[in-house]
């Protein structure tokens, strides 16, 4: 049998239902004109930029409510017998775990950064060298 323990407070995530959909059809929008437009255009590589920044800020302000994350995920993971009370393993996560949201947030700024620096870079690649798909 499986025991979850949840590490996001449930009540608080079903408040940010209406915040992960802007998010995702952001994303779906970028992908459709991407496909729309065939070509990598500089009005296009803008659009991805915009609408990869605007999905991260929407992701980060959801992450950064203090709300969110369960406060008892350390007592309810020892309740459930997933980790020990005491020892190193507990001593770990517990000092930890405050700072998972900050990794988190990094993590998604991170990636964020990577996917503008690659789109930008094959947008460059393609007005570098001209194909019969980028004329």
């Amino acid at each position: 049998m499986f025991t979850i323990v949840p590490f996001l407070n449930n009540d608080v995530f079903h408040h940010y239902w209406p915040l992960l959909w802007i998010a995702a059809s952001l994303a779906i929008i970028r992908e459709i004109a991407r496909i729309i437009v065939r070509y990598r255009s500089s009005k296009l590589l803008a659009f991805h930029i915009a609408m990869t920044i605007m999905t991260t800020i929407l992701v980060c302000i959801m992450l950064a409510d203090n709300a969110l994350w369960n406060p008892h995920f350390i007592q309810d993971l020892t309740a459930s017998s997933l980790m020990p009370t005491e020892g190193n393993d507990f001593k770990t996560l517990v000092s930890n775990w405050p700072r998972v949201k900050e990794w988190l947030v990094n993590a998604i700024v991170v990636l964020a950064l990577l996917d503008i620096i690659t789109e930008s870079f094959a947008w460059y690649r393609a007005k570098s060298s001209p194909s019969s798909i980028t004329k």
